[in-house]
């Protein structure tokens, strides 16, 4: 234990400083999970998970698990292939009725099959803290057009993974809750993985908190049947680590990206200086989480927040904590560079797809924001390459007139400064 702490200590030691800090508000907080070879490196929680009544956040604590509970929603679909109850080449029309016969639940599952994100519906909004049914969603979905033909384009979407959750209730003829529990939580060992409730007593569940100009607020009173099978479910990181080396061992048909996309059914499958990631984030009233695996190299990794809004996010963290556990960290080195010579990239860059960023001096410090963004501070590391503090994104300036977004390795963007 006492390597692990050493280890924490010096490798993340800003890290935890921010989150110590957090704690000292008093303020929400976060859990940082991570196992190598079996050994586990970090389980720290800090922060509170009751601010106002000042209870101290612990790591084995229940959160809002947000669009993490899409994997679990693809396993059961997979469980119904397997029992012989459903093909995933069927038309979804064929288990919910009045949708176009080209989607099928494998377009569902990678979201390609173009039906329209009910979450941007406006009579969805209107009533978030009401519960609603699957069929009231459902028949929200079908009255939207399709966005696209159903296989050609990638578009990540709640609405897909609802109706899945619609086919399930269907083919199984039990709830969804149901079904899950015993053809997928309970077969994978996970105990403390449920469905979320406003109104039932559930011991060690956090609470969750967002944050608005006066700093930290409740959370936004949201009813988890809106969210059911998209986002429905409470974990904790323990069952979350017990549920990944399940998925690793029995679910590798999920982890074949789509044609279109790194997506593949609920997972996100990416590379990490070689090595393959299989990931998720999730994000919901009042918390945000972001859990990845590299089976190969036997890492293990779950961040979550009961703050909406916390900064680095999830992600960027998990991420860096993985670099660390493979060997190769990510921790660009910041220089002073006088205002003159950060003066020269003042402008707005245009790039060719239309977007423009403008990159201001204030301060002593570079700043850039795109066209009705907001404006982020970036960091010189060379006379000509900056980094985004809390990201993996950088931008390089070339010959003064050209610059690059890139994250990480790979470029993202180019645009080129407009005569002013």
């Amino acid at each position: 234990m006492r390597r692990s702490l050493s280890l924490l200590l010096c490798l993340f030691a800003s890290a935890s400083s921010a989150l110590l800090a957090q704690a000292e508000a008093p303020a929400p907080g976060t859990v940082i999970f991570a196992v190598r070879d079996g050994e586990t490196i970090v389980r720290e929680a800090t922060g509170f998970a009751d601010v106002e009544l000042r209870t101290p956040l612990r790591a084995d604590m229940l959160f809002r698990t947000g669009s993490i509970t899409k994997q679990f929603t693809a396993a059961a679909i997979l469980k119904l292939a397997a029992d012989g109850k459903l093909a995933l080449a069927d038309p979804l029309t064929k288990y919910v009725s009045g949708f176009p016969e080209t989607i099928t639940l494998e377009h569902l599952l990678t979201h390609t099959a173009g039906v329209f994100e009910y979450t941007r519906i406006p009579e969805y909004h209107a009533a978030l803290r009401q519960e609603a049914t699957v069929d009231e969603i459902v028949a929200l979905i079908r009255a939207t057009p399709l966005e696209f033909e159903p296989g050609t384009k990638y578009a990540y979407t709640n609405s897909a993974y609802f109706l899945l959750g619609a086919v399930i209730e269907n083919v199984s003829g039990e709830s969804y809750a149901s079904y899950l529990k015993k053809a997928v939580l309970d077969p994978a060992g996970l105990t403390q993985t449920r469905m979320d409730s406003l109104t039932e007593i559930i011991p060690n569940r956090a609470r969750g908190y967002d944050r608005d100009a006066n700093g930290v607020r409740n959370a936004t009173i949201f009813s988890p049947s809106r969210a059911f099978s998209v986002g429905g479910l409470l974990s904790t990181v323990d069952d979350l680590k017990r549920w990944n080396e399940y998925a690793a061992a029995n679910l590798q048909r999920a982890f074949t990206p789509s044609k279109l996309s790194s997506y593949g059914y609920g997972w996100f499958i990416s590379d990490l200086e070689g090595a393959r990631v299989i990931e998720h984030g999730g994000d919901i009233p009042g918390f945000t989480a972001h859990v990845l695996m590299i089976p190969e190299k036997k890492i293990f990794v779950a961040v979550w927040s009961n703050d909406a809004h916390r900064t680095p996010r999830p992600d960027f963290i998990a991420t860096k904590l993985a670099l660390q556990l493979l060997g190769k960290p990510y921790e660009p080195k910041a220089i002073a560079l006088p205002a003159e010579a950060l003066q020269r990239f003042v402008g707005t860059y245009k790039s060719a797809s239309g977007a423009e960023r403008r990159v201001t001096l204030e301060g002593g410090k570079l700043f850039v924001a795109r066209t009705g963004g907001r404006r982020s501070e970036i960091v010189p590391m060379s006379g000509d390459a900056f980094f985004y503090p809390d990201s993996f994104l950088s931008v390089q300036f070339l010959d003064g007139n050209v610059m690059v977004l890139r994250n990480r390795n790979t470029e993202l963007d180019r645009a080129i400064r407009s005569a002013e």
